[in-house]
């Protein structure tokens, strides 16, 4: 007993080490700011979701999403992502299809995963069957196909988040996330997890799954993690104004730090009446934070609303190590890019590409907000091997983007300068 109370103090004693400064302080702000993200998740689920986020991205009424891979509507969301970069989009990992008739499965082979999905093929319906019967190695290869799948749509994915909360072990205790956050320093994409468990999520788990994830989250932060420091999620009442006003006091009641507040956001429409009878609740979170009222009370709160990438680029800074995806898979017989050499680098680095077939290509750089940065190579190329330098001598370090566009694909690749 005496034992188990020493580490307890100890555990404590890390956890106020590692919590000394909140993110927000870390981005910069002060130690009473109040420092937001809106996230709508189910980015690519369906249409309604995607014509209601687009519409809150575009407006900057959200200040970002996360995208569905497996799902059927993938593709509309992603072509958003290509001619968008700007927007701070992440992908939600999915290992869960939790309605009734309209249902989804792997992006890997399902030879390959079989125990993430069910006898008809699809993912289960709830996070009880992930812990039970989900492999680790296979969890690992289904979400590296997931976040390769949308690079390989030209996305530039900013975070990654978790879909039905199925990685997280908050059923049994069997987690995943060192898979997670293996992919998180690899790909340089931050994740969803939280520093501090906020109301409801500290209700309802038992003490011991509590502690657990609030060392595991002290850990992760110590070894230079970007985490929100809070997260929370709206209740929706009865009526629309009922719900206006629900979200009203949650965000009143913001502690200093940076919260992410998760919604699910959809337009009034057939297609998602017949999905899920929750639809009111996603049409409310639309509308809500589509209008002026709702930002208006924002601001008067003194709220500052951040992205994703904030974080992104935090992490960035404080893990020092290069963001370097795996090699991608590109179509047979099309092209390929290959990761930068030296990586990270700190002036110059080699950038080089193999043509199968002769092609239209635009070979570019873009910075971690989007913007392009210069142009290495465009125009008609015949088939083969081409290497190209970069010179980076008048760009700030931070994470860039080498994009090989061609009229089939486009391909990205994470670079990281540090001077």
């Amino acid at each position: 007993m005496k034992q188990a109370f020493v580490i307890f103090i100890i555990l404590i004693g890390l956890l106020n080490a590692a919590f000394a400064q909140t993110t927000a302080e870390l981005l910069g702000y002060a130690a009473d700011d109040r420092v937001l993200i809106i996230n709508a998740d189910d980015f690519g689920m369906c249409h309604a979701e995607n014509v209601a986020t687009i519409n809150l991205l575009s407006s900057n009424r959200i200040t970002s999403a996360t995208i569905m891979v497996p799902c059927s509507w993938f593709p509309e969301s992603a072509e958003f992502c290509r001619k968008n970069p700007q927007s701070d989009v992440g992908v939600h990992l999915t290992l869960t299809a939790e309605w009734g008739d309209y249902k989804w499965g792997s992006v890997a082979s399902a030879a390959q995963i079989p125990s993430l999905l069910t006898a008809e093929g699809y993912f289960p319906d709830n996070e009880l069957w992930v812990e039970l019967y989900a492999q680790p190695e296979q969890v690992e290869l289904e979400l590296r196909a997931q976040i390769e799948k949308a690079l390989q749509f030209g996305v530039i994915p900013t975070h990654i988040d978790n879909h039905m909360a199925s990685v997280y072990g908050l059923i049994l205790g069997k987690h995943f996330l060192e898979i997670i956050y293996e992919l998180s320093a690899e790909y340089g994409l931050p994740f969803r997890l939280p520093r501090d468990l906020s109301p409801p999520f500290d209700q309802l788990l038992p003490e011991v799954r509590k502690n657990a994830l609030k060392a595991f989250a002290a850990q992760k932060v110590e070894q230079g993690f970007a985490l929100p420091d809070f997260l929370i999620s709206g209740e929706h009442g009865s009526t629309y104004e009922e719900t206006f006003d629900m979200y009203c006091d949650m965000l009143t009641n913001l502690m200093p730090g940076v919260t992410e507040l998760y919604i699910h956001a959809a337009v009034e429409s057939d297609e998602i009446k017949a999905i899920t009878n929750a639809w009111r609740a996603r049409d409310w979170d639309y509308r809500i934070f589509k209008s002026d009222e709702m930002h208006a009370f924002i601001d008067s709160l003194g709220i500052q609303l951040v992205g994703w990438r904030d974080l992104q680029q935090l992490q960035a800074e404080q893990i020092g190590s290069a963001v370097e995806p795996i090699e991608k898979h590109p179509a047979p017989d099309q092209f390929e890019l290959v990761q930068n050499f030296p990586n990270p680098f700190n002036a110059a680095t080699t950038i080089e590409f193999t043509l199968q077939t002769p092609s239209e290509i635009k070979l570019a750089i873009y910075n971690a907000l989007g913007s392009e940065v210069t142009v290495l190579l465009e125009g008609f190329r015949d088939q083969g091997q081409y290497e190209i330098s970069w010179n980076a001598e008048d760009c700030a370090s931070g994470v860039y983007v080498a994009r090989l566009i061609a009229p089939s694909m486009v391909i990205s690749r994470k670079m990281l300068l540090i001077r």
